[in-house]
């Protein structure tokens, strides 16, 4: 069931974002990607899609120090979770939140977040709107403007 919920995750955000994700991706030494792709700006888009993690905080901790390594990318976070993800809503869920408004203030436009919760269908119960804004804002100072 976790293989048919990250299949249909991808496919939901790759229409959404009309970018096709390679899977899965190594983050350099720092772990693995469920999927990776490149918007139009060049941002690379990262995605993590929770289905049984229990952890889903070390998702967003692992970009940090790929993006330390790599001073010249730019990455644009999108975590899934499904309504039943077992990691959603709890105290380690809460942590990838605060962690992940930390990076952005940290990595000072290099860094942007959105978290997706879909329901059984791939339908968008939250987040949409917030991944569009996230698509749509570039930070200018990177992109050389």
């Amino acid at each position: 069931m976790a293989r048919e919920h990250q299949d249909l995750a991808a496919r939901v955000v790759e229409m959404a974002l009309g970018v096709r994700f390679e899977r899965p991706r190594k983050l350099g030494g720092w772990g693995q990607a469920d999927g990776c792709g490149v918007l139009a700006d060049g941002r690379l888009v990262v995605l993590e899609i929770e289905c049984a993690q229990k952890h889903p905080d070390t998702n967003i901790l692992k970009l940090w120090p790929y993006l330390e390594d790599d001073s010249a990318c730019s990455v644009l976070l999108v975590q899934v979770f499904f309504e039943a993800s077992l990691g959603r809503g709890s105290s380690r869920d809460r942590l990838g939140a605060w962690l992940a408004e930390r990076m952005q203030r940290e990595l000072a436009g290099r860094f942007r977040y959105c978290r997706l919760v879909l329901g059984q269908d791939g339908s968008f119960l939250e987040g949409l709107a917030a991944l569009k804004d996230a698509v749509a804002h570039v930070d200018a100072s990177r992109m050389g403007t």
